[in-house]
């Protein structure tokens, strides 16, 4: 029977009896209770695209002008691109659902429906998912070239 079945604790290496912990912990004290590092973070030698940047690229990708996602139409082919070009400004931007509202005349609540709502448009139709990669890999070399 193992030590993991028996519930024995399982002792830290270099450590070879329970007697030996104390002297381990006083030891190791600082290592255990000292602040963990920062995470690194990317440093990008240009600043990230702005919603309006993201609609200009996605509009251009499906050939559809800017008008039509901004104006009020509804048509499955407008409603799409523009439910993309509103999830990859909330996935890439650090813009607040308000202001990326503002640039596709929408409403905050409208930007967050259209990201939760892609997943049931790509269980819909799969192709999307290899332009939304595209669009990504685009943006991405973009920010980080």
């Amino acid at each position: 029977m193992s030590a993991l079945e028996m519930d024995i604790p399982i002792l830290p290496a270099g450590v070879k009896s329970a007697a030996d912990l104390p002297a381990y912990y006083a030891r190791n004290r600082r290592k255990m209770f000292a602040a963990p590092k920062p995470a690194p973070t990317k440093v990008f030698s240009a600043p990230p695209p702005s919603s309006k940047e993201i609609r200009r690229i996605v509009c251009a990708h499906f050939g559809i002008l800017e008008d039509q996602v901004t104006g009020p139409g509804r048509t499955l082919e407008v409603v799409r691109v523009r439910h993309i070009a509103m999830y990859l400004s909330v996935k890439l931007t650090s813009e607040t659902s308000l202001s990326i509202g503002r640039t596709f005349n929408r409403d905050r609540s409208t930007v967050l429906q259209a990201a939760k709502s892609l997943a049931e448009i790509l269980a819909l139709e799969p192709r999307l998912i290899s332009d939304i990669e595209a669009l990504w890999d685009i943006l991405d070399r973009r920010v980080d070239p």
